[in-house]
């Protein structure tokens, strides 16, 4: 701001200097003439070639300013993905490896669910690595999106360890329900429904 603003600063504080500011004398006698004098706004109505000068400088300023604002808060966002992607590889969360599956009866063969989930991440896998390998021309994320991948059926990582079924749990509910207003909202109509 400070820089985009100079030029008309510089030719304000010139002009008073030479008395060709374009103020009546006595107006300048008063403490706000100096906010009128140094003023690092545009002047309106600019009929000298110093002050266009100054106007074009401090425009073009502005429009530099802006574009640099503009490229810098997308480079920003960028890194900003980046670390936090970087952060979820290395952070080792329940999002990693814990997967809810809901609307199951009571009557659940946990076998089947486990048999189930093992079959779709791995197909889901197979699928992505699949696609991958298909491309002639790789970027370096999608190279290493690939060897992620092949790690992970490698090291078959896609085995589910256990199934757990909770049936009737009221206080995981509720705080479940907490977490999630809309779906407690939605509860509450399908159960108004029902009723």
């Amino acid at each position: 701001g400070a820089l985009t603003s100079a030029p008309s600063l510089l030719a304000n504080l010139y002009l008073a200097a030479r008395g060709q500011h374009g103020y009546e004398l006595e107006g300048l006698e008063q403490p706000t003439a100096y906010l009128a004098l140094s003023s690092i706004g545009l002047r309106i109505g600019c009929d000298t070639r110093l002050c266009r000068l100054a106007t074009l400088a401090a425009t073009a300023g502005n429009v530099v300013w802006l574009c640099a604002l503009v490229l810098g808060s997308r480079r920003f966002a960028r890194r900003a993905k980046a670390v936090a992607d970087e952060h979820d590889r290395l952070a080792v969360t329940i999002r990693d490896y814990a997967v809810e599956i809901r609307g199951f009866h009571e009557d659940l063969d946990l076998e089947a669910v486990e048999q189930g989930v093992q079959e779709a991440l791995r197909a889901r896998a197979e699928m992505d690595a699949a696609g991958l390998r298909a491309r002639t021309r790789r970027s370096r994320a999608q190279e290493a999106e690939l060897s992620r991948l092949e790690a992970f059926l490698e090291a078959e990582a896609w085995r589910v360890h256990d199934v757990v079924a909770t049936h009737a749990n009221g206080a995981l509910l509720k705080a479940g329900l907490r977490k999630a207003p809309l779906e407690k909202e939605v509860s509450l109509l399908l159960t108004r429904e029902k009723r």
